[in-house]
């Protein structure tokens, strides 16, 4: 009820800002015009929302050859995603990326991991989380791609209500063998020293 209650109050403010920008000086809007003006504006708003709060992340990794090196090295062993909400008014999450591996996976596989991250609307949300969460690293030959997909564990302190920032990544250490993403049949994974991921959370 509450969630629902946040979902008004912002199409409130939103139909509020477009009524207040159509009704300054410098526009010479007719009421028609303003009316259709309006609603284009509400609903572009209301469309960008959902666009970054859906649920689904696409990543784009840029610059792969540089981030591997670095990983190998020591420099930077991992780095994160952008953030995303599931919904709305959902959750606040993003992927953390180990392209030398991590723990079991380390030097072998790619390790990609699911962080639960505190959000705007976590007072009014269910706890502990549970989702299905469902990673996928993109083939660009649009051959086969890898994925793989897990339910949270409510018993497990990464799925509790965040006390900081974000909390402890839980995903899979051993998600592609290193080998996979170079010596593949005819997918892939890196393409223009770019790769892809995808993460799911339904």
């Amino acid at each position: 009820m509450k969630i629902r209650l946040f979902k008004i109050l912002m199409n409130c403010c939103f139909a509020f800002f477009a009524n207040l920008l159509l009704s300054s000086n410098g526009f010479a809007f007719s009421e028609t015009e303003k009316r259709i003006t309006s609603l284009k504006l509400l609903t572009h708003a209301k469309a960008s929302i959902h666009k970054h709060h859906n649920g689904r992340l696409l990543w784009k990794i840029e610059g792969y050859r540089q981030k591997m090196q670095d990983a190998i090295t020591g420099k930077q062993t991992s780095i994160y995603s952008p953030p995303m909400y599931t919904s709305p008014f959902g959750y606040q999450f993003r992927a953390k990326l180990y392209l030398n591996g991590n723990g079991l996976g380390e030097e072998t596989h790619l390790s990609l991991f699911f962080v639960l991250m505190k959000g705007e609307y976590d007072d009014f949300l269910p706890w502990p989380f549970q989702k299905k969460i469902t990673m996928t690293l993109i083939d660009q030959a649009n051959i086969g791609n890898a994925t793989d997909a897990f339910f949270s564990d409510p018993f497990s302190t990464s799925f509790q209500k965040p006390e900081s920032s974000m909390n402890i990544p839980m995903g899979i250490p051993t998600f592609l063998p290193l080998c996979s993403c170079y010596c593949m049949d005819s997918r892939q994974f890196i393409k223009d020293d770019t790769l892809y991921i995808e993460i799911n959370v339904n």
